[in-house]
């Protein structure tokens, strides 16, 4: 799988589900943006990144094969759970334009 991202960009939460409850919740806070700090490819092909979140486990496991991977201070998620965040302001300068229409084309329908 291709990394998404680059270290250092700026990202935004798109999915804090916990997929395994009975384990640690996972401290993530969808809409919140985040920093990758570090990527990792576990051997399945699978693509982890670091966004700051210290762990207090020592091993956690690849979201893809389940494979037993060291933590290393830092919780470790799958790439999916982000978006970049030049996309999201992409689509709020696009929803503004078009609410900016719409009370064009209403106000204009007004007139006649």
């Amino acid at each position: 799988m291709k990394a998404l991202f680059e270290l250092g960009q700026e990202v935004v939460c798109v999915d804090a589900k916990c997929n395994r409850p009975h384990l640690i919740p996972v401290p993530l806070v969808e809409g919140n943006y985040y920093r990758i700090t570090a990527m990792r490819v576990c051997s399945c092909g699978q693509v982890t990144v670091d966004v700051g979140i210290k762990s207090i486990t020592q091993f956690g496991c690849c979201p893809k094969c389940s494979m037993r991977v060291e933590q290393f201070g830092s919780w470790w998620f799958n790439q999916s759970r982000f978006a970049p965040i030049d996309h999201i302001k992409e689509i709020e300068k696009l929803k503004e334009s078009l609410t900016i229409t719409e009370h064009a084309i209403q106000k204009e329908a007004s007139y006649n």
